[in-house]
């Protein structure tokens, strides 16, 4: 857990800022989760492998650990959250560590980490917010932090960069979703090994629009997938609330269906098998949902 001890090492306090109660922010859902899977493979037939995951709907404060080892290697993933949502806003931090170690350079292992936060809220008037902290992901890590509503919010993405939050955002009246994911594999494969992990501290917090006069940030909707190439998933996240909604299909470059990823989420993952389980050869396909109809690349690597 040296992760979480560092971070709380910082000396970081992050505070709320009273909200007005003519602000007039309702909670429609929030959904928390931590989650960690090791898998050792020593051939494409045989593997192992372990999950560990824990979703709630109150106030969070939980670690989730998975350990695996056989003869010649072994995998380790954690992740924690602390954090909490009202009509005044939220406050969250957490982090994840994943690692991979074997003295077999046949083998497959993936380890994986992660710590998301999803809260969905209505406004029933102009409001202004303000998103602050960091969210630092390391090595193969991914970081994903959004806002999205129906006239403007916030949206960074950031593989191995650390983003500093310090955002002024207008809300106008409707739905928003406020959505905060740091996750990351690590891997060894043909004896190249790679790590991942990474720590948050963030809050959003509410004030009337006369309080403070700042800009309306711009949000970038458009869907993107990772890794690039893929070699063992491709993660695809629609960065869009509505989207969830939408099967996603996934086709080759003749346009053939391979694959359906059925609607429940705005990030799906793809195994990179098709309909039979079996796994598709390296080239490009293509992902597409029937709302937006435009296209998303995935290049599979074999």
């Amino acid at each position: 857990m040296s992760y979480r001890r560092s971070l709380f090492a910082i000396g970081l306090c992050l505070t709320l800022f009273v909200g007005q109660s003519d602000a007039g922010v309702t909670t429609q859902s929030i959904i928390r989760d931590v989650d960690t899977f090791v898998s050792i493979s020593g051939d494409p037939f045989l593997h192992d492998s372990d999950r560990t995951q824990i979703t709630t709907l109150g106030v969070f404060n939980e670690d989730a650990l998975t350990t695996l080892e056989n003869e010649v290697s072994q995998g380790e993933a954690m992740s924690f959250q602390a954090s909490f949502a009202d009509s005044d806003g939220f406050t969250a931090e957490g982090g994840f560590s994943a690692s991979v170690a074997t003295s077999d350079e046949a083998a497959f292992l993936e380890s994986f980490g992660s710590a998301r936060l999803f809260w969905r809220f209505t406004v029933e008037e102009t409001t202004v917010a303000r998103l602050d902290g960091f969210i630092d992901p390391v090595d193969q890590a991914k970081a994903t932090i959004a806002l999205l509503g129906p006239s403007s919010g916030f949206y960074r993405f950031q593989q191995g960069v650390r983003i500093d939050l310090d955002e002024t955002i207008t809300l106008e009246p409707g739905l928003y979703e406020a959505s905060l994911t740091l996750l990351g594999y690590a891997q060894t494969s043909d004896g190249v090994v790679t790590s991942a992990s990474g720590t948050f501290a963030v809050s959003l917090s509410f004030d009337s629009p006369s309080a403070v006069d700042g800009p309306t940030a711009q949000v970038d909707t458009a869907p993107f997938v990772y890794p690039q190439p893929a070699t063992s998933a491709a993660h695809v996240d629609l960065r869009s609330p509505a989207l969830a909604e939408e099967d996603l299909v996934v086709t080759d470059v003749l346009g053939r269906r391979v694959r359906t990823l059925h609607a429940g989420s705005p990030e799906r993952t793809w195994d990179l098998r098709d309909e039979r389980g079996l796994r598709v050869p390296g080239g490009v396909y293509f992902a597409r949902t029937g709302r937006s109809g435009e296209p998303i690349k995935v290049t599979v690597a074999r």
